[in-house]
């Protein structure tokens, strides 16, 4: 049997798939065309930040499962994998926990202005200390949208490590499996009011996309943080750099920028209190072994004839 690769992935997913007889084939290039024509007679699909289309899969009639190296889903057509009888698999163990430390570290740099500390300190300044005093975690609130396995993690850092009160926002959690220490918060607008940071941990749909509009911003806190690993398309950009110009918010990290406008983008970049990362959260050298090693073995189970563990579509058939 054959698995498609249009990307590269770490060499122990390769392995993990070779050791159990599979034929691993890794494309030449990542445009539809090039997938389309090239996919052939693959039973597996491997992708990592790949579109796929209703064209891709019906260029596949052998193909049985779709594998995500990583967790978003957005980008695969799982509608129509379904109707076909194609299972459709991501890794939801892989990243979860350096997504979390990535939003615990920028909190921090934020907090304690650790870019500008570092400046004074490359020019000799040693009173920049003194002049710019970062704030502590000890007590704060984080407002937590979203219960997942991320966002879950961070409130266990955040609470167990830091000793911040945590409070969330997860529309479509289950209240009796939330644990004590999360204030559960019933509406958006409140979790806004009560948190002095913001995180953001919530996939991208029709129901979350623009959730962060200038509604949500005009009822933070003066002086607090919105942090976004997780889909650029949640935040309205305009209203956020506006809450920045005026001073309401004291600043914010990106990880995501999907759907952002040029002239946005390099406001944003432009901004001191501004970090900005390049969609590099989820990615740690742990993290992207596992996210390999994961999707190589829902591979492995659908074409065993197993319902895959981490199939996103079970039940379709």
């Amino acid at each position: 049997m054959k698995v498609f690769l249009p990307e590269r992935i770490d060499i122990c997913g390769i392995r993990y798939l070779e050791e159990r007889g599979y034929d691993v084939e890794i494309g030449s290039g990542t445009s539809e065309d090039t997938i389309s024509r090239e996919i052939g007679d693959a039973d597996a699909l491997l992708v990592r930040s790949l579109r796929v289309t209703a064209r891709i899969i019906d260029s596949a009639p052998s193909l049985k499962v779709i594998a995500r190296h990583g967790v978003g889903l957005e980008l695969i057509d799982i509608d129509y994998a379904s109707k076909r009888g194609i299972w459709v698999c991501n890794a939801p163990l892989s990243n979860s926990n350096a997504v979390a430390e990535y939003t615990m570290g920028v909190i921090l740099d934020l907090l304690r202005e650790t870019r500008k500390m570092e400046e004074g300190a490359r020019k000799r300044d040693l009173d920049t200390g003194r002049r710019i005093l970062g704030k502590e975690l000890f007590g704060r609130t984080i407002g937590i949208v979203g219960l997942g396995r991320i966002g879950r993690r961070v409130g266990e850092i955040a609470h167990m490590g830091f000793g911040m009160k945590v409070a969330a926002y997860a529309p479509h959690s289950i209240r009796e499996s939330i644990p004590e220490w999360i204030e559960y918060i019933e509406d958006l607008p409140s979790l806004a009011s009560v948190s002095d940071i913001v995180s953001l941990h919530i996939p991208l749909n029709r129901e979350s996309e623009g959730i962060i509009d200038s509604a949500f911003i005009s009822r933070m806190k003066k002086g607090s943080y919105l942090i976004n690993s997780a889909r650029g398309k949640l935040v309205d950009y305009k209203a956020l750099i506006a809450a920045l110009e005026r001073g309401d918010i004291s600043g914010c990290a990106l990880d995501v920028f999907d759907g952002i406008e040029d002239e946005d983008m390099e406001k944003l970049v432009g901004m001191d209190s501004v970090i900005v990362t390049p969609h590099s959260a989820a990615l740690s050298e742990e993290s992207i072994r596992k996210m390999a090693l994961h999707s190589a073995y829902s591979i492995d189970q659908a074409l065993s004839g197993k319902e895959p563990e981490w199939a996103v579509n079970k039940g379709f058939r």
